[in-house]
């Protein structure tokens, strides 16, 4: 595990697993919380039009920019969630955010990357309340959610922002239960 950025672990197997159907091909992409890059280098390799990748720890920056060189069509970029992107539509959004319920704030970038805040679902409601300023008309948007975290809150927002979802995998682990959301508009 390294300690400086999120490293794959048994949720990036369930999400990679989860988009394995999709078609990214001529696809606008983003994925929030790039971590390694193992995601954004999976959508990469089926030749989509565009995948632009955001992580606010310049550690997974750096790692992602090494690890994905070799591809032309992405942008990565540091940025604590959609600060610093251009108003830009994408077809897909993927997020493995932090989900793990806390309340006490991170005090560094390895907790960051799993603290999810009260209930585990902050970092998520956030990134949720912004996301559909960058959603194409018929765009997805692909989550990670742990039942530890406050799945009936998490229901609730997502019926008040408007959101359908869809389960498109869960797998049960030792001491949570994670599912992978598909999320559209109304």
């Amino acid at each position: 595990m390294n300690k400086k950025y999120y490293s794959p672990r048994e949720d990036t197997s369930l999400f990679l697993e989860a988009i394995e159907e999709k078609n990214f091909e001529n696809k606008k992409i983003l994925e929030m919380g790039i971590g390694s890059g193992i995601i954004a280098k999976k959508c990469l390799e089926e030749n989509p039009k565009k995948v632009v990748a955001v992580d606010k720890n310049k550690h997974a920056v750096r790692k992602s920019r090494k690890e994905l060189s070799d591809f032309n069509n992405k942008k990565i970029i540091k940025s604590d969630l959609f600060a610093n992107l251009n108003q830009e539509k994408f077809d897909y959004i993927l997020f493995n955010p932090p989900y793990l319920p806390t309340e006490k704030e991170p005090l560094n970038e390895e907790e960051r990357a799993w603290k999810g805040g009260k209930g585990g679902i902050e970092v998520l409601k956030r990134f949720l309340s912004e996301s559909k300023d960058y959603l194409e008309e018929h765009g997805k948007i692909i989550i990670l959610v742990s039942d530890l975290g406050d799945i009936n809150s998490l229901k609730n927002y997502l019926e008040k922002m408007g959101f359908e979802y869809k389960l498109l995998a869960k797998e049960k682990l030792f001491f949570e239960k994670l599912s992978v959301l598909e999320l559209k508009n109304n």
